[in-house]
């Protein structure tokens, strides 16, 4: 049991870690505004998506760590339950549907027309593996997190209520930043007419909700329902 805690929370810990690097590489990022494009990615890289996908992975794995070290405490107690409530539900309705859908729509318009999301000019400011961290390996890590450690399905409604409202705070952002500067935060919304946009941004967004569903189902198959605790139980479980 204690070796089994200790292997999960340093598994944890170095991916938390990982993701902080990530998240410091970006704010690290300085360039003079030589052209429009690189003007917008310095001031709207704290706006991407992909950004606030990194961003739910980072609070996941913190609530990992902090699980890995509740489980040291009484099956029964708040903070343990508390930890492993909310780590559920953020990894079914936010980090793994975020992930899947950064990497899926990021890659699909990449590889139709990269001038759409990364114009080969970001390419001085982004290096490949940073590139990869953020688009790739994101999904590869909330997987194999998925697989390797029990989980246990929120409610369809509660995955459903914080998918939305993330969902939605990220389109407000979206759209507010558009409507302070008159820039997209993406190129791919110069391009579009405003059909366009408004289907490109409901897509996404119905694409985000399905797959946190699909993740949803996913772990409920994978690891059933939770383990029944006994409020008087003092025992300590997985």
């Amino acid at each position: 049991m204690a070796a089994a805690i200790l292997f999960n929370t340093i598994a944890h810990a170095t991916t938390l870690f990982y993701y902080v690097h990530i998240l410091r590489a970006i704010a690290a990022i300085q360039a003079e505004p030589t052209s429009t494009i690189v003007r917008d990615f310095m001031d709207f890289k704290t706006k991407f998506f992909t950004m606030w996908g990194v961003a739910a992975q980072l609070v996941l794995f913190a609530l990992c760590v902090l699980h890995d070290v509740a489980r040291l405490l009484p099956a029964d107690n708040a903070v343990r339950r508390g930890a492993r409530s909310l780590r559920d539900l953020i990894l079914v309705a936010v980090a793994a549907p975020g992930a899947l859908t950064v990497s899926a729509m990021f890659w699909s318009l990449f590889k139709l027309d990269r001038n759409m999301v990364m114009p080969a000019e970001l390419d001085a400011l982004i290096p490949t593996w940073l590139n990869h961290t953020m688009h790739t390996f994101v999904v590869v890590l909330v997987v194999v997190q998925m697989l390797a450690e029990p989980h246990y399905a929120p409610s369809k409604t509660a995955t459903l209520t914080v998918g939305t409202f993330f969902t939605v705070a990220y389109n407000s952002v979206f759209f507010y930043e558009y409507w302070l500067s008159r820039r997209w935060i993406y190129p791919v919304f110069s391009i579009l007419s405003w059909p366009g946009r408004v289907a490109l941004i409901g897509f996404t967004s119905v694409m985000f909700l399905t797959l946190s569903l699909v993740v949803r189902s996913f772990v409920k198959t994978r690891w059933g329902p939770p383990p029944k605790i006994s409020h008087k139980s003092t025992k300590k479980q997985n």
